[in-house]
């Protein structure tokens, strides 16, 4: 489900008017949705989301050690007794490969203990930084959040 078609975010103008000069792309906002059980098969989308993962990682670490898959999250996400998670894919306009993903996000909302904190964060593919994505996506992490 695409949450904000039209979310815009800025990009460097490869041709154009100016080096260095910021247009503006649109970007879907896709939310991911929650696994029936864990033993079904693998919503594409969780394979986005860990390619962004993988890629920070490695920009950050220089390794992707401690990275989880895609099955990993899809797991995690389908045990919901502990905590409630909510996670958002960032994709070019139109496009849903998940090598294509620039941003992830996710929220966790404790279940049991300090029910009145959540857990928020936001990743941008590292060859996607500083163009705007993660200030198009705040939004709606803030809708999601109230």
């Amino acid at each position: 489900m695409v949450i904000d078609g039209g979310g815009l975010a800025k990009k460097p103008c490869a041709e154009g008017p100016a080096p260095g000069t910021l247009v503006r792309v649109n970007i879907d906002i896709v939310q991911i949705p929650l696994p029936h059980s864990a033993e079904a098969p693998v919503d594409p989308l969780y394979e986005a989301y860990a390619h962004v993962s993988r890629a920070a990682d490695i920009h950050f670490y220089g390794n992707d050690d401690l990275v989880s898959d895609a099955r990993e999250y899809f797991i995690e996400d389908a045990n919901q007794k502990y905590q409630r998670t909510a996670r958002w894919g960032v994709f070019p306009a139109g496009e849903r490969a998940p090598e294509r993903a620039v941003a992830i996000a996710a929220i966790d909302y404790p279940v049991a203990d300090n029910t009145h904190l959540a857990y928020t964060w936001i990743v941008t593919h590292p060859e996607w930084r500083s163009q705007g994505i993660a200030t198009a996506l705040l939004p709606t992490i803030e809708e999601s959040l109230r």
